[in-house]
């Protein structure tokens, strides 16, 4: 992949911008002001699915659920004589292998890290989540970032906005939004992971290495009762 010019970026850096964004509450239409301006759903689709699957299986009577889809995962009530859905936090480093777990109930959570899919700039190794300020891949030392909230739709679009911001906007946001829980794993040095995470993350989360039969990269959160 051929690296964008400098001039070319600032072109199109003025097309990511909300301000862009027109919506017609009367038509339910949307409309953008720029021609190269678009929006990508994909966290918010992902999740959403998962939770209206949920809602289907509610409606029908069915209430011990637990679905992932990719790297989302929702769940309602446990299975049968267990207290919670035991949740794996992937590796963000060695593959097939989870660096913890949580234990939850009625909660939505979603797993981003970049190693599932990336590309290469001029021979570089680029990461796949672009800074809109910048244009330029995300480069705040961010391995992987697990969020948690009411439903699967609300936890897959936090976790992937805590991924683009490094660790202190990360603890503005918990300031703003003190009912979602997360946590950030970051390279603090070559090989040496460090944990950061909300308060209410620190009495679900348990720290432990393990493997796992084989997701295949970016699978998504291993769950077992």
């Amino acid at each position: 992949m051929k690296e964008v010019r400098e001039d070319k970026l600032l072109s199109l850096l003025q097309a990511v911008s909300y301000k862009n964004i027109e919506i017609d509450d009367n038509d339910k239409l949307i409309s953008f002001t720029h021609k190269q301006t678009k929006i990508d759903l994909g966290p918010v689709i992902r999740g959403y699915a998962v939770d209206r699957a949920l809602e289907l299986f509610k409606e029908s009577g069915v209430s011990k659920v637990c679905i992932n889809y990719g790297s989302i995962t929702r769940m309602i009530e446990p299975p049968s004589e267990k207290n919670s859905w035991k949740v794996g936090i992937l590796h963000p480093v060695k593959e097939n292998s989870v660096i913890g777990s949580l234990q939850l109930v009625d909660r939505g959570v979603a797993f981003v890290a970049d190693y599932p899919r990336y590309t290469t700039v001029q021979d570089r190794f680029s990461l796949h989540f672009i800074n809109p300020k910048t244009g330029k891949p995300v480069k705040n030392g961010n391995l992987a970032v697990t969020a948690m909230a009411g439903t699967a739709e609300e936890a897959g679009v936090l976790a992937t906005i805590l991924f683009i911001h490094g660790a202190e906007d990360i603890q503005r946001f918990s300031a703003i939004l003190p009912e979602k829980e997360w946590l950030l794993l970051s390279e603090k040095q070559k090989g040496d992971i460090e944990f950061q995470m909300s308060s209410g993350m620190e009495k679900r989360f348990t720290k432990g290495e393990e493997k796992i039969f084989k997701f295949g990269k970016g699978s998504g959160c291993p769950f077992s009762p």
